[in-house]
């Protein structure tokens, strides 16, 4: 896959009776943002769209692990070892951040890879 040379950070969250945990996981892949723009009832809208593609073949742990994560999960260019919940709300809104908004399976593409979309 072309420059999928960047260290991509997923972190997902999980909520149980003991409180909120937040796990990172870093694979290796591509990172596009781009500003995206409207104008609605509301005036001017801007979000920054980001896409992230990593390579993982259709049987394999790391696609098996990246279709566990959900909306609402964060992304982030780079590596990251651990989170705390304040960190984890302030990566949807940060400049190399973004929340997940969904996760595409497209191991049967040519090269096959997940395809992650985010806002910030």
């Amino acid at each position: 896959m072309l420059h999928a040379n960047v260290a991509i950070t997923v972190i997902h969250h999980t909520r149980d009776a003991d409180g909120d945990s937040y796990t990172c996981h870093t694979f290796t892949g591509s990172w596009y943002a781009q500003l995206r723009s409207a104008v609605t009832t509301g005036g001017l809208q801007s979000a920054r769209m980001v896409k992230a593609r990593i390579p993982a073949a259709a049987n394999s742990d790391t696609a098996a692990l990246l279709r566990t994560f959900a909306p609402g999960d964060r992304m982030v260019r780079g590596t990251m070892k651990s989170c705390t919940s304040k960190e984890f709300a302030a990566l949807g809104r940060s400049g190399e951040g973004a929340a997940l908004l969904a996760i595409h399976d497209n191991t049967r593409a040519a090269p096959p890879h997940i395809y992650l979309e985010g806002v910030s």
